[in-house]
């Protein structure tokens, strides 16, 4: 198992801490908030750490102990490290839609003595001019990526260092002949500081597993194409991989690595560094979880939205009536939401590290109340008006980060 993954998520850490003493699966639910199906899903990723006693309880297992007891010390105290343990930090380039490295970057990186991660992004682009060896010493890591456009000599390294890549492709391509996409310049500024933390980056020194990268992209098999059971709800999670949501009718077709990546209850879906592509009609409530990854949900309606977002990045296009309510704890979340049939709506946005930017579309004559609360990130949104047909109202909140919505009437 790689442990790192396992302990990277906040709810999973809050899972090992109640776990001191055995819960039941009922108790974790209730006091977790969260539905079975999501717990599931959580438990699954912690296999090994997480056993059950004679009782039928889930309890720590030995190597959870151990697991906890590092967290524990990590998050309680300022760790003092002899140089030969001192964690290097990276220069992590994430949450855009495109990035384009080359030689002088690469360059400038290993001169200041530090390694390279890229994550969360929908390309990168490795140019031509870059050496093989400079590439190999200095990067550390690609992870969560759609698509990689290499020059076949620097393919094999690029695949050796890839963690859940949708696919590597040969060819050279210049950056100027790819315009129109969001490069990392543009959001890195606002977002550096506000994402990542000690936790992750010391707990993957502690835990020395086995090399686990892997280029998804040629493993990836049909696992499911068929109907889905119509609620007046769905939520999907996803730790990895890439889920488009759209309307039409209750359908869902996947692809994963292994039998167990995926999981389908009545009204939810779960998955593990996979490729979904979900139709269903419009619907009372959707919930969306990423733990890493991409989300897509275009042309849908619910009445309610809620999203979670873990590190990954999510793209709303879609019609909501009474509420939205979005958290990023580092990721990026974006698109434009219509709020129609209604005469009082809710958009509220929880940032603790990432970037928000989001198009409001509103009935004529809609009163707009804003509020903000903010912490070492930056916040730009309309100003308060009154109205006599309905009102929206904007609450967010930002730990480092940034947040930006525009309105409209429709």
């Amino acid at each position: 198992m790689d442990i790192f993954e396992a302990v990277s998520n906040e709810i999973r850490r809050k899972i090992l801490n109640m776990l001191e003493t055995p819960k039941s699966f009922s108790e974790l639910c209730e006091r977790l908030n969260l539905e079975s199906s999501a717990l599931a899903f959580h438990l699954k990723k912690l296999d090994g750490l997480v056993t059950k006693d004679e009782n039928g309880n889930y309890v720590l297992s030995e190597l959870g102990k151990k697991a906890l007891s590092i967290i524990n010390t990590i998050e309680s105290q300022n760790l003092v490290l002899t140089d030969d343990q001192r964690v290097v930090t990276p220069i992590v380039l994430e949450y855009a839609d495109k990035v384009v490295i080359d030689k002088n970057m690469l360059t400038k990186i290993k001169e200041e003595n530090k390694k390279l991660v890229i994550r969360n992004v929908n390309e990168v682009i490795f140019k031509g001019d870059i050496d093989e060896n400079l590439l190999n010493e200095v990067l550390e890591l690609v992870e969560n990526v759609i698509t990689v456009q290499s020059p076949p000599n620097l393919k094999d390294v690029i695949s050796r260092k890839s963690k859940q890549v949708m696919s590597i492709e040969e060819g050279s391509v210049e950056e100027d002949q790819r315009s129109g996409k969001e490069t990392i310049s543009e959001d890195i500024g606002e977002i550096i500081g506000g994402v990542g933390g000690l936790v992750g980056k010391i707990i993957s020194r502690v835990f020395s597993t086995d090399d686990s990268s892997f280029n998804i992209g040629s493993h990836l098999r049909v696992l499911y194409d068929g109907p889905l059971k119509v609620s007046d709800s769905l939520s999907v999670e996803i730790d990895g991989g890439v889920v488009k949501i759209s309307k039409g009718d209750p359908h869902l077709f996947a692809k994963c690595r292994h039998d167990g990546d995926l999981d389908i209850y009545d009204s939810s879906i779960s998955a593990d560094g996979c490729y979904l592509r979900v139709t269903y009609p419009d619907l009372n409530q959707l919930k969306v979880n990423v733990d890493g990854g991409k989300v897509e949900i275009n042309g849908i309606k619910a009445n309610n939205l809620k999203v979670n977002v873990d590190g990954g990045l999510v793209n709303l296009n879609m019609e909501c009536k009474d509420s939205v309510d979005i958290s990023l704890d580092g990721g990026k979340a974006e698109g434009d939401v219509h709020f129609k049939d209604t005469t009082k709506a809710r958009l509220n946005i929880d940032i603790d590290g990432g970037v928000g930017k989001f198009g409001v579309t509103v009935p004529k004559e809609f009163s707009i109340i804003t509020s903000s609360r903010v912490s070492g990130g930056v916040t730009r949104l309309p100003p308060s008006k009154a109205g006599s047909k309905g009102e929206l109202a904007i609450n967010t909140n930002v730990d480092g980060g940034t947040i930006t919505v525009d309105v409209k009437e429709a």
